[in-house]
């Protein structure tokens, strides 16, 4: 069976299935409520968080990692 091309009746009725399954996904029912829930404060400016994730110096000192980051 040839895949359907774009613009053809076949493709829209294939887009049309794959949204309609899109839909029921999201519309299940969500997970239950989580037992746990951590909540960490930090006391910095948004700019000092920043750096912190994302200068490979201060993730080293934080995680004991470096992470290589855009």
């Amino acid at each position: 069976m040839p895949s359907p091309t774009v613009g053809s009746s076949q493709y829209h009725g294939a887009r049309v299935d794959a949204l309609a399954e899109l839909q029921r996904a999201l519309e299940q029912e969500p997970m239950g409520t989580p037992e746990f829930v951590y909540t960490t404060y930090i006391r910095t400016t948004p700019e000092r968080l920043w750096q912190a994730l994302t200068e490979p110096e201060f993730t080293r000192r934080y995680w004991g990692v470096s992470f290589d980051t855009d």
